[in-house]
């Protein structure tokens, strides 16, 4: 069971807003941060990733993170800053831990 202690980590989710066009009347697109919050997380899996002759590590991971109103709002498209390194979400989902309290992203960096 998930407690506010475990709660450890900090995580800052970013999203990718329309700024405005340019003259070709593409956007134009800037990131902003959506919100800094609390978070535990736990390793999944690691993996090396052959691409084009060059090696790469792939580290997925599950954040939790408190069920509130900002969170709620996080989508797949949004990234999470943790520990120097950008994360792609992959999932985000409820936890069985009580009705509501936390929500589970997974996440991986590298590639």
């Amino acid at each position: 069971m998930i407690t506010a202690g475990d709660l450890d980590q900090r995580i800052m989710v970013r999203r990718s807003v329309e700024i405005g066009r340019n003259e070709f009347g593409e956007p134009i697109y800037e990131v902003v941060e959506l919100a800094t919050v609390w978070a535990s997380r736990i390793d999944v899996s690691d993996a090396e990733k052959y691409a084009a002759g060059a090696i790469g590590n792939v580290l997925l991971s599950r954040f939790v993170v408190r069920s509130t109103s900002v969170t709620r709002g996080i989508k797949h498209s949004d990234t999470l800053d943790h520990d120097d390194a950008e994360w792609n979400i992959d999932g985000i989902k409820k936890t069985r831990d009580g009705r509501n309290r936390f929500l589970e992203i997974t996440a991986k960096t590298g590639g």
